[in-house]
């Protein structure tokens, strides 16, 4: 059985996508053709939600820890990160300002998106979802 929270990481999707993208290379140039970028591995965490028609549970786990990831390295990490975690993300100075409006975006979609609502929460767990993505929200201000 997989792991599965509220959390940015408390799941397993998000937790295998914080591993590949803290291995992957630091700029948009990787040396082999099948490595990633960190940079490149944010982007297309944000645009997959919005791309796809029917949102899918991994896809939303992958693009929170991403908008997570840019909330950390503009200096306002979430409270429920580890703190060895926040210091390891925020010590990558990456330069995320280009696409925490995206980020934003992003999480106020899938905090909104019904399909996520009615398929992946009971009832009784959407406001501590919510209320954990308001957060998440305003960190990206």
């Amino acid at each position: 059985m997989g792991a599965w929270g509220f959390g940015p990481f408390d799941n397993d999707d998000a937790l295998d996508w914080l591993g590949q993208f803290l291995e992957a290379a630091d700029s948009g140039v990787a040396w082999l053709p099948f490595a990633r970028s960190k940079p490149a591995m944010l982007r297309r965490a944000l645009r997959r939600p919005r791309r796809n028609k029917h949102l899918d549970l991994g896809v939303v786990e992958c693009a929170v820890a991403a908008c997570e990831v840019i909330a950390t390295q503009l200096g306002r990490p979430g409270a429920s990160i580890p703190a060895e975690l926040a210091e390891r993300v925020a010590g990558l100075g990456l330069d995320v300002r280009s696409v925490r409006s995206q980020a934003e975006a992003v999480a106020r979609f899938l905090r909104d998106a019904p399909a996520y609502r009615e398929l992946f929460l009971d009832e009784s767990d959407y406001p501590t979802w919510q209320a954990n993505m308001d957060d998440l929200i305003s960190r990206l201000r």
